[in-house]
């Protein structure tokens, strides 16, 4: 979710699927498996809507949602963790996993 937010949609929202895999498999060093589990778990809780194709994504307004809460100014201090190195760290750190309930 951390990185399709940080991505600035295209055209009618889209964010082009290389823009989050590129990020969370060579920058997060995630496996395969963990970025698949990722997306298909944002796309099961209604975070992300895929399109058809599978060349894009779109936020859904409850991600847009979760996003905010896990950075606006009305989370208050984030606590301070090692940065997630795949989709299971990024799932069971703080403040995301509190939202995960």
């Amino acid at each position: 979710m951390e990185h399709a937010h940080a991505f600035v949609p295209t055209y009618d929202g889209r964010i082009y699927i290389e823009k989050i895999n590129v990020p969370f498999l060579f920058g997060d060093k995630a496996t395969a498996a963990e970025y698949g589990a990722g997306l298909k778990l944002a796309i099961e809780r209604g975070w992300l809507d895929l399109h058809e194709s599978g060349t894009y994504v779109k936020l859904t307004q409850s991600g847009a949602d979760l996003c905010e809460k896990s950075s606006g100014p009305a989370a208050g201090p984030k606590p301070s963790v090692a940065k997630p190195t795949g989709i299971i760290d990024a799932l069971s750190s703080p403040p995301l996993a509190s939202t995960l309930t």
